[in-house]
């Protein structure tokens, strides 16, 4: 209230006013001011009593009022979400509430009444303070607890890991109908009574951390309890997992993908290397091909098989017309995939595809200068099994001479020599009718005849000494040992083995320190084959593409390697001998390549660029067209040998049930987690327009388009 004074004394008889009108307040006869509705800007108001010779004036600060709380209705929550009344006085059109100190969207009814809607994450029993603040100096008053209170739950087991769960789930208050959610997804919910639950389901195996168990009420929607449950930590992640399958086996298999993450990559290769060969010795002639491809998707020597696929892929045999020129080979190979490359050396100078193909077999000594023993094999050993054409570096790099040319590794009186120290082996009696063709028997190693043999001196590589008048064999032992502590050895054969395990493109110091690991073990051993490989698989730059992989990381999958990941993927593995053939159709036909230089040059690049990759060699547009005919026969079973019965029991079809969860299922299975967000979002817009009443052929599309495009096909 204002009074006017002169001289200390009130004056009356004049008129009271608020400068500035209706928006600053107003003020009565008695001098009574009333406030306005919201605080002006600015905030001092000034007030005028005039009389007829004078006025006089004053102020007055305006500020908003300190709210309280007197009460709130309900007094407690029980839903996630519930829209609450709070009764105080001193409440103005700018309040605002707070819930543990953080604002929530506030209605003004009147300077007695506000209105909010609580949101909570999860129906978990908690506390909130509830306050209200006002602007404009107003402040805060005090607060008042509001208490959440759901049901409290104890969930078995207390740590969760990925495949098939189980829940038991105890509380209170249960009822018919209740839910229950396991990120996000619902689970088959068994009610047994009213403080007991169990609930069965899936849980990915790529999840981490900890996954949320909810329960939500008979209405099947609205949450009554939820509990945060730790995932298992594994060895490794499920995507690393993933793209190691791309390495040490034939693809990610989903069964083999999740044993992986849980054992590790180190202790996978020691369980791979203490498995036995796969031997397809007992097989019945003319199956071989079948067994290996059945093997690779379905066995469990996966390693051995896939080194020795990178091996076949510059050690080549003969083309196969029968199984058993091939079955022996084979199996050597994948004995010695973590055995001695000395043991390698040997077995394929032994072999009876080697030596048909490379006119070892036969091949004598002569006294008659118009005749010379064959040098096809000597050559080959050297070129293309062993020390390559020219020097390198430990690194892989080409080693130059004075005028920037690169050296020769050999020259050709070293040919000449190394081809008489090989003379004088030749095919053995046969013993097995089973394994013998052209009258060959395939199951038996060469046969030394010392009087075909040239004894005379040797020299190799201008250093290598074979004196005259040793037998064959220790002329051939000597060979092979010149060749096999041979400083070309190391970095030749590590880049063709990293090239065909992990990437096409290596970089030099990748390529030297596997060339490390073949010269010494760590033990002091030259050509470890298992130290090699595990080195191969372990380096930090195989390993660094499972978080981040690199557009340069990985290799175009070869037509062998593009059907056997496709059939691991999907679990499909063939009702016939054939799926054999399908390699055959995209130029690679299994263990018959067309020359002994093998099906694509080591060191071919893609055309306009400098990018080192082998597998482009058999990429063209027409391949890529039949690729996509092939893929979809596959996953349609339209192809012969191919059925689409694998959608009844495939670990994709049985879990991954609608589009987007395929979609995200393939980008941890196929795409270790990196498939491209416009990807994915291409499959579900583009299967989402087909018939939604044929869930099959949604789910079948989403599959074939993950494997159809160009970022699956380049295995990173």
């Amino acid at each position: 209230m204002f009074t006017a004074m002169h001289n200390g004394q009130p004056v009356h008889g004049g008129q009271w006013n608020v400068l500035g009108g209706t928006n600053n307040g107003s003020i009565d006869a008695n001098g009574t001011f009333h406030a306005p509705a919201s605080v002006p800007n600015p905030n001092i108001v000034s007030v005028a009593f005039t009389t007829d010779s004078q006025t006089f004036t004053g102020t007055v600060s305006i500020d908003n009022p300190v709210p309280t709380i007197t009460s709130i209705s309900p007094s407690s929550l029980t839903k996630l979400t519930t829209s609450i009344q709070i009764t105080g006085s001193g409440f103005v059109p700018d309040s605002l509430v707070t819930a543990n100190s953080i604002s929530v969207p506030t209605t003004f009814i009147d300077s007695t009444h506000l209105s909010v809607v609580i949101t909570l994450p999860n129906p978990t029993s908690t506390t909130l303070q509830i306050g209200v603040s006002n602007p404009d100096s107003g402040g805060t008053g005090g607060t008042i607890a509001l208490q959440a209170l759901f049901p409290t739950i104890n969930i078995q087991p207390a740590t969760l890991s990925g495949g098939p769960v189980t829940l038991s789930i105890s509380g209170s208050n249960f009822s018919a109908g209740d839910v229950v959610f396991l990120g996000g997804k619902p689970l088959i919910t068994t009610l047994n009574s009213s403080t007991l639950i169990t609930a069965t389901g899936y849980l990915a195996p790529w999840t981490q951390g900890n996954v949320m168990v909810e329960i939500t009420s008979g209405d099947g929607v609205t949450p009554i309890a939820n509990q945060s449950v730790p995932i298992a930590p594994t060895a490794v992640t499920y995507d690393a997992a993933a793209r190691f399958t791309t390495q040490a086996a034939f693809g990610p298999n989903p069964t083999l993908v999740e044993h992986v993450q849980k054992i590790g990559f180190d202790a996978f290769i020691t369980e791979q290397f203490q498995l036995a060969p796969v031997s397809f010795i007992s097989d019945a002639p003319h199956t071989y091909i079948s067994a290996a491809t059945s093997s690779a998707n379905q066995g469990n020597s996966l390693l051995r098989q896939r080194v020795a696929l990178a091996l076949q892929s510059f050690i080549v045999p003969q083309g196969q017309a029968v199984d058993s020129s091939s079955t022996f080979f084979e199996d050597k190979l994948e004995a010695d995939a973590s055995a001695n490359f000395r043991q390698l050396l040997d077995d394929i100078s032994l072999d009876l595809n080697i030596a048909h193909l490379l006119n070892l077999a036969g091949n004598n000594a002569s006294t008659d200068p118009l005749y010379q023993p064959n040098q096809n094999f000597a050559r080959e050993l050297m070129q293309l099994f062993s020390i390559g054409p020219f020097l390198l570096n430990d690194d892989g790099t080409l080693q130059l001479d004075a005028k920037k040319n690169p050296i020769p590794t050999y020259d050709q009186n070293t040919v000449i020599d190394m081809t008489r120290a090989l003379t004088g082996w030749n095919y053995p009696n046969p013993v097995n009718p089973q394994y013998t063709a052209w009258g060959e028997d395939f199951s038996q190693p060469l046969v030394g005849i010392d009087s075909n043999h040239d004894h005379g001196a040797k020299l190799l590589f201008g250093s290598v000494i074979l004196p005259a008048g040793q037998s064959i064999d220790a002329d051939r032992a000597a060979v092979l040992n010149a060749i096999f502590n041979h400083p070309n050895l190391p970095p030749f054969i590590s880049h063709l083995l990293i090239q065909h395990l992990v990437k096409s493109n290596p970089s030099p110091a990748y390529i030297q320190r596997i060339s490390s690991a073949f010269e010494d073990d760590g033990r002091g051993t030259r050509g470890n084959m298992a130290a090699v490989v595990r080195a191969i698989l372990l380096d930090p730059e195989a390993r660094s593409g499972d978080a981040t992989p690199s557009p340069s990381d990985g290799f175009l999958q070869e037509p062998v390697l593009f059907e056997l990941f496709a059939m691991n993927i999907m679990q499909s593995y063939g009702t016939d001998d054939q799926p054999n053939y399908v390699p055959k159709s995209l130029g690679e036909t299994l263990w018959n390549a067309p020359t002994v230089f093998g099906f694509m040059s080591p060191s071919y690049s893609i055309p306009g660029t400098s990018i080192n990759s082998p597998e482009f060699g058999l990429f063209n547009n027409i391949s890529a067209l039949q690729r996509s005919d092939v893929l979809w026969g596959m996953v349609t079973g339209q192809l012969g040998g191919f059925s689409s019965s694998y959608t009844q029991t495939s670990w994709l079809f049985t879990h991954f049930t609608t589009v987007p969860d395929m979609v995200e299922a393939l980008n941890h299975l196929a795409y270790h987690g990196q498939m491209p967000q416009q990807l994915k979002t291409n499959i579900i817009n583009y299967c989402s327009q087909l018939n939604r009443f044929d869930i099959d052929l949604q789910l079948e599309s989403a599959l074939f388009l993950a494997l159809n495009a160009d970022s699956y096909n380049v295995a990173h």
